[in-house]
């Protein structure tokens, strides 16, 4: 199994990565946006690194624009490529990939990543619910087998588990352990029902110590 980070490590934005098993089946954990790139910067992951490479599906874990807002890029390299998702995360991205469309259609300052067109187009033809605590095999000939496990932090936001012949992977994404007044805190996975080999964890936060909501 080979893991590249094509955006997102080291950074805040643009979260997007690459798992590929060795018989060259790949696939994406995310593919979200730099939302303030620099002048050297594209907003969108590593497209260069998907040149040539059999990317079977993606599976996006929360609405956020900094792990979904490239979806419509994605569509327009693979043309048919599923992008799974919960049903809450896929309301919550149509607002926030028509909204970032049509500011970038208004910048003076770059051409834009995509239009409300692409994002109707990547909602409609790409998109694919599942439910929380389901497992479903995203590619039918493939051995792999995905459940989406409730991580707290907005609505519908998921952490991922990912069964495949040469290991398991747990993906957080964004993640909170405490309930919040709209949302209840993470499902902490069991040994029972969650057996990795693998972990990649959102870390944005994981050196700060936040002050509690009520004194801010």
């Amino acid at each position: 199994m080979k893991i590249t980070q094509l955006g997102g490590g080291r950074e805040v934005g643009a979260s997007a990565i690459l798992i590929e098993l060795s018989d060259g089946t790949g696939f994406l954990l995310d593919f979200g946006m730099r939302i303030n790139p620099d002048e050297t910067e594209n907003r969108e992951p590593r497209l260069d690194l998907l040149q040539n490479k059999d990317v079977q599906f993606c599976i996006i874990s929360h609405a956020h624009l900094d792990h979904s807002g490239s979806i419509p890029k994605l569509a327009e390299l693979f043309r048919d490529i599923p992008i799974y998702m919960t049903k809450p995360t896929k309301d919550i991205a149509t607002v926030l990939l028509l909204d970032s469309a049509r500011l970038m259609e208004g910048s003076e300052k770059e051409l834009p990543s995509y239009n409300p067109r692409d994002v109707d187009n990547v909602l409609t033809n790409n998109v694919r619910v599942e439910d929380f605590d389901r497992v479903f095999e995203p590619v039918s000939d493939k051995p792999i087998k995905v459940k989406f496990i409730r991580a707290g932090h907005i609505l519908g936001a998921a952490m991922v588990y990912i069964e495949t012949p040469e290991g398991n992977i747990l993906y957080t994404g964004d993640f909170m352990t405490k309930p919040q007044l709209t949302v209840p805190g993470c499902d902490v996975p069991t040994i029972k029902s969650c057996k990795p080999n693998i972990l990649i964890c959102e870390s944005t936060y994981g050196s700060r110590v936040h002050p509690p909501r009520s004194d801010e």
